[in-house]
C-alpha cells in the first residue's frame, strides 16, 4: 500500500479501516500528514505507525531518492534516524481483518473521551518522561486550563495545546514556557518546531 507523504493521515486511516485492513487503525485520530506521521514515529498507547511501515522512500540532503526498510528508518519513541532526509512516501503492510473497524471504533472512541478531538490542536505536546506521563504531570501542577492569548492547555487531556482561534505562534511557545516552568520535571517537545 503506496502512500505520498503529503497524504492526511487520519483520512488514510479511515480509508483502509473501510476497506477491511488492519495496520494503522491504532493510529485513529491522530492529526498528522504520512511523512510527519513517518518522520516522527507518530502513534501513542494503541500503537505506532512504524509497525506497519514496510518501505520509506526518502529524498537525502544531497537531493537523492532512496528506499529504505523500516530498520534502516531507525524507528524509536517519537523519532527517527532519518536526520535531514524528506519522507516522499511510505509502503505500509496492511492485512486483511474483519475485526479491524471495531477496533478503530473502540480506539476512536476512548480518544473522544480522553482527548480534545475537533478542536484545533497538533496532538500531544510532550514525549513522556521517563517513567512518567506529560498529561498528568501538567494536571498535577495545575495548567488545566492556563492560557496565554488564544491558546490554552486543554481541559480534557493536559498534554493537549488547544488553539481558540487566532493563536499565533507566540502564544503556543509562551504557553510552552509557562509549562516547562511549572513542571519540575524536563519535558521535551512532542511536536517539531520549525
Amino acid at each position: 500500500f503506496h502512500v505520498g507523504a503529503g497524504y492526511n493521515l487520519a483520512r488514510l486511516v479511515k480509508e483502509t479501516v473501510a476497506e477491511g485492513l488492519a495496520g494503522l487503525e491504532c493510529l485513529a485520530g491522530v492529526p498528522a500528514a504520512v511523512g510527519g506521521a513517518v518522520r516522527m514515529n507518530a502513534g501513542g498507547r494503541h500503537g505506532e505507525i512504524a509497525g506497519a511501515i514496510r518501505t520509506v522512500d526518502v529524498m537525502t540532503p544531497e537531493g537523492e531518492l532512496r528506499r529504505l526498510s523500516r530498520a534502516e528508518v531507525g524507528f524509536r519513541y517519537r523519532a527517527t534516524e532519518l536526520k535531514g532526509a524528506l519522507v516522499v512516501a511510505a509502503d505500509f503492510d496492511l492485512r486483511p481483518d474483519p475485526a479491524v473497524q471495531e477496533r478503530y471504533d473502540a480506539i476512536l472512541g476512548d480518544k473522544k473521551r480522553s482527548q480534545p478531538l475537533g478542536s484545533h490542536n497538533a496532538g500531544c505536546m510532550f514525549k513522556n518522561p521517563p517513567g512518567g506521563h506529560a498529561g498528568k504531570l501538567i494536571e498535577e501542577h495545575g495548567l488545566k486550563g492556563e492560557r496565554v492569548g488564544a491558546a490554552h492547555v486543554s481541559r480534557k487531556h493536559a498534554n493537549f495545546i488547544v488553539n481558540d482561534g487566532g493563536a499565533s505562534a507566540d502564544d503556543i511557545f509562551r504557553l510552552i514556557d509557562v509549562i516547562r516552568r511549572r513542571v519540575p520535571v524536563p519535558l521535551e517537545l512532542e511536536v517539531l518546531t520549525w
